[in-house]
């Protein structure tokens, strides 16, 4: 307990002096016209948090020692990551980065997804030779699904926050003490920096970001968390199917506006303001009250998969579920302009209330 407490207390004072420095060498985020916050933001939120870990993780004794490759792959993209915030790094070498992370955690980490479980109903689906590939292809995806979200204050750490807490309740039901402790040191440091990331009435901006470093970062170790606890030295452990659930929100906004974009001939990786927040902000919602939404589906969409899991839902109910949850995301967010026209009925009877 004082090892995750620590982990806060260290998390809160890297924030705080980093913050000259970031200044000094232009680790800083400046509004423009797809980023309407108030001033320049220090992007050293991810950093703290890393070091924070670290240390915690370090001084508890042996966690360091168990998950070596992990926090060789988590420095590693978080230093691709502090480049990019610097010197806006090309896409394909973000990628490039993000693969050979993913590699890592696979080949020498030996942690990869081997059994999909029986999501179509006929049976477990085995990947066999492609499970290297399935499962680098889902690593990269998971990271940039996190990236992608972080476009509000409080969002990413927010959807960080429920998926690390949801997760760290399945590894301990499953038995994997190691993992819950390293879970909960992470869900502290990440506590600590949606406290200066959030938006209060005493504080009309956030103080610092997570940057691509923090995204990526977090991000990495979700999906290393989410692979590690399904199908890896554990029999029973959590199903991969509950785990897209766990993930839900960023994932199903990451597949819909890649499709949407390629589906109009763009990259998938070029940059817009489609996304879910900015529906529902240019629908009419306030900063707090798209922050409060979006978490409460991320968390009914995490207690579902878990709560499914735990209760032993076939899973290619789940499958079919989520199937059907995309096909609607997809459909409404395709159709955004009547979307929001419904979105605006939903605001205006919020407000009356």
């Amino acid at each position: 307990m004082i090892i995750i407490l620590l982990a806060f207390f260290l998390t809160v004072i890297f924030i705080k002096v980093s913050y000259k420095p970031a200044m000094v060498i232009g680790l800083i985020d400046i509004p423009d016209g797809r980023k309407n916050h108030l001033g320049e933001i220090p992007l050293t939120g991810g950093l703290a948090v890393f070091l924070a870990v670290c240390i915690a993780v370090i001084l508890q004794g042996n966690l360091f020692d168990q998950f070596p490759i992990l926090f060789a792959s988590l420095f590693f993209v978080l230093t691709i990551g502090l480049l990019d915030d610097l010197y806006d790094l090309s896409t394909r070498s973000r990628l490039f980065a993000q693969i050979f992370a993913a590699l890592m955690i696979v080949l020498p980490g030996q942690v990869y997804l081997s059994d999909l479980g029986d999501i179509i109903g006929f049976g477990n689906v085995n990947l066999n030779w492609l499970s290297i590939p399935f499962t680098v292809f889902c690593v990269v995806g998971i990271v940039n699904a996190i990236n992608m979200i972080d476009g509000i204050d409080g969002l990413a750490g927010g959807v960080v926050f429920i998926a690390l807490v949801l997760f760290g309740v399945a590894a301990g039901i499953t038995g994997i003490d190691s993992c819950v402790t390293l879970i909960f040191i992470l869900v502290s440091a990440v506590l600590a920096f949606i406290a200066f990331n959030m938006r209060f009435p005493w504080r009309k901006k956030a103080a610092v970001f997570l940057g691509d470093a923090g995204s990526t970062m977090l991000g990495l170790f979700l999906a290393w968390i989410a692979i590690y606890i399904t199908n890896h030295h554990v029999s029973a452990g959590l199903s991969p199917i509950a785990a897209v659930w766990i993930v839900g929100v960023p994932v199903l906004d990451t597949l819909s506006l890649m499709s949407r974009r390629m589906l109009k001939g763009r990259s998938p990786f070029s940059a817009d303001c489609e996304h879910i927040h900015h529906i529902l902000l240019r629908a009419g919602f306030s900063y707090p009250q798209t922050l409060m939404l979006i978490l409460s589906i991320s968390l009914a969409m995490g207690l579902f998969g878990l709560g499914g899991w735990y209760i032993g839902m076939p899973e290619y109910i789940m499958f079919y579920a989520f199937v059907i949850a995309f096909i609607i995301y997809f459909t409404s967010m395709h159709y955004a302009w009547k979307t929001m026209k419904l979105i605006r009925i939903v605001h205006d009877k919020w407000n009356r209330k």
